[in-house]
């Protein structure tokens, strides 16, 4: 988040926010926005730093929002989907325990 953020809208209060955790090591208390069974693993790390997927390939035009919000219904069609357009895994072992 920081790597962005300290550019982009940093003038924001929520921002600020995210950089002092950031900055003092702690870990971000989230308000969780897409819910997933607890069988599905989800990385952030994995679709965005390794992946190079943008934020907004999930969660819309998030330069637009003052917050990101749910954008769309996250089912595994959708992710299935999203993974066969980026050339990414088909093993279930990726996603599910």
């Amino acid at each position: 988040c920081n790597l962005c953020h300290k550019v982009i809208a940093s003038g924001f209060e929520p921002i600020q926010k995210v950089v002092k955790h950031y900055e003092r090591r702690e870990p971000i208390p989230w308000r969780r926005v897409y819910v997933l069974p607890d069988f599905v693993r989800f990385s952030h790390q994995a679709h965005v730093a390794v992946a190079g997927l943008d934020c907004g390939e999930c969660h819309g035009n998030v330069a637009q929002m003052d917050r990101v919000g749910l954008n769309q219904k996250i089912d595994m069609n959708w992710c299935i989907t999203c993974h066969g357009r980026n050339k990414a895994t088909d093993s279930c072992f990726a996603c599910h325990y």
